[in-house]
């Protein structure tokens, strides 16, 4: 039988715990996002998600970055990508997606916007 102290300390030992990136990393992540927000920013962009795991730097090395914007007028069809090509000409070595929020479905919105922080 195990004892109340031992049963404690294994109950937090098995709790998942999320380890928090490090202040360099998490540094290199901030001047990221705010280069990528100086370049939305170019295109009358309202406001801008990223996901929480991308911001927050838990996520290593992302190969595809995906930015969810929001524009303060009423723009053409093919006007995000215009956007994104914007953004692979200002990062050559980074993979960034921009997708307009109006062209989600509610359901798919619903389901992008469980896990995303707001950037702009």
């Amino acid at each position: 039988m195990i004892d109340k102290k031992t049963n404690n300390k294994l109950s937090k030992v098995l709790t998942g715990k999320e380890r928090k990136a490090s202040w360099w990393s998490r540094n290199r992540r901030k001047k990221l996002t705010n280069d990528i927000v100086k370049v939305l920013t170019e295109f009358e962009v309202r406001s801008a998600w990223a996901h929480k795991a991308f911001v927050s730097a838990q996520e290593k090395r992302p190969k595809n970055i995906t930015v969810y914007v929001e524009f303060a007028k009423a723009t053409e069809e093919g006007f995000a990508n215009k956007v994104d090509m914007a953004m692979d000409k200002a990062f050559p070595r980074k993979k960034i997606n921009v997708i307009d929020v109006k062209s989600l479905l509610p359901s798919v919105k619903e389901f992008a916007f469980r896990d995303v922080d707001k950037i702009l």
